[in-house]
């Protein structure tokens, strides 16, 4: 760990998005399979401006709304805690209740 290395994985930009945006891997997991720290991970996600699919409004309206997933559904769609859903739903004014 500490060498930078810009043929890892982690830099190749697509590669990246998809762990982080799509597969809504954490930076810890990501770095684990990289060989480097979590920091070293988050700082390049930043620096594409990388987010989760369920930190997106339009996305996590999509989810609950169109897609008629269930809290729970997302919590497994997108590898996160329903404590974890539950904050992003409400932090993007998105009321909800289940059914």
């Amino acid at each position: 760990m500490g060498t930078f290395n810009p043929g890892a994985k982690y830099h190749d930009e697509e590669w990246l998005r998809e762990q982080v945006v799509e597969n809504c891997r954490s930076a810890a997991d990501i770095a684990d399979e990289c060989g480097v720290t979590g920091s070293t991970v988050r700082r390049v996600v930043r620096k594409h401006g990388f987010e989760p699919k369920y930190k997106d409004k339009d996305r996590l309206e999509d989810m609950f709304y169109d897609q008629g997933l269930t809290v729970d559904e997302i919590c497994e769609e997108c590898n996160a805690s329903r404590g974890t859903i539950e904050n992003w739903l409400g932090r993007k004014g998105i009321e909800w209740r289940e059914y």
